[in-house]
């Protein structure tokens, strides 16, 4: 097995085929396919399935994938020896994007601003994706909510992956809107009146994450906003009638005084 073999996995694996690897690696596709064949008759397994639509990783290249991963990690960090230099590199995904994130996330910056080196990266995506990038080495830490619902079965698929589960805490979900919504009119709030207006969510929050909060009815399918980034979700909410479901308001958000948040029943 040569070092070469295994970088050429990573790219098929990343690029989906082995004419994308190969036009991105300004090789010829014959020549990957053929260090690839190698390398699985060496092994005596198949790391992928071949088809007309691309490829696919096999069971047995799934935990190939997750090694090689670590051991192209490893050599990166080897190769920094030489240079005397401590490399620092960590990687963060969360589903969870909050006050509180951003800060920790600020704090560890800091830390290490004055290292001669370091490669910190805090991103967002759903948590099944966290979970597959964990285990396939992608990341060093995901953060993410679970419903209480939901709780058991991320423990053991955690724990059939070899990964670990640790509960930082519990937070509460709350509703939250802007201070001029009109449902704060009524004397009573009525959460079955909020299927009128627009919901406003993550991309990498998924319904499979809180079944019990979609089954409330609260949100109207056909009334959905999609959005990235933190900001533009506070200021939909702050301009707007639509609202956005959460854990608790950090109380250093910037807009905590344009804002309400209601405790969902």
């Amino acid at each position: 097995m040569k070092l070469r073999q295994i970088e050429l996995v990573l790219a098929v694996a990343k690029f989906g085929s082995f004419s994308r690897a190969a036009s991105e690696l300004y090789i010829s596709q014959p020549n990957i396919s053929s260090s690839i064949s190698a390398l699985e008759e060496e092994l005596g397994y198949d790391i992928f399935i071949r088809s007309s639509q691309g490829v696919a990783l096999t069971n047995e290249g799934d935990l190939f994938l997750r090694h090689s991963t670590n051991i192209m990690k490893e050599i990166a960090g080897m190769r920094n020896i030489a240079s005397g230099k401590l490399h620092r590199k960590f990687t963060i995904n969360t589903s969870l994007n909050h006050t509180l994130i951003n800060q920790a996330f600020s704090k560890l910056c800091v830390a290490f601003e004055e290292g001669d080196s370091a490669n910190f990266t805090l991103q967002s995506s759903n948590s099944t994706q966290i979970v597959e990038d964990l285990y396939l080495g992608k990341i060093d830490l995901g953060v993410f909510i679970i419903n209480k619902i939901t709780l058991d079965t991320y423990q053991n698929t955690l724990s059939k992956k070899g990964l670990e589960l640790e509960v930082f805490g519990r937070l509460n979900l709350n509703l939250t809107i802007g201070k001029h919504h009109p449902l704060l009119e009524e004397e009573n709030f009525e959460f079955n009146k909020l299927s009128q207006y627009p919901h406003v969510s993550y991309s990498f929050n998924t319904i499979s994450d809180f079944p019990d909060i979609y089954a409330m009815g609260l949100v109207n399918p056909e009334k959905m906003l999609v959005v990235n980034d933190i900001n533009v979700r506070h200021q939909i909410i702050t301009s707007t009638n639509a609202f956005g479901i959460g854990c608790d308001i950090h109380p250093k958000t910037r807009i905590i005084d344009k804002i309400v948040s209601i405790p969902i029943p």
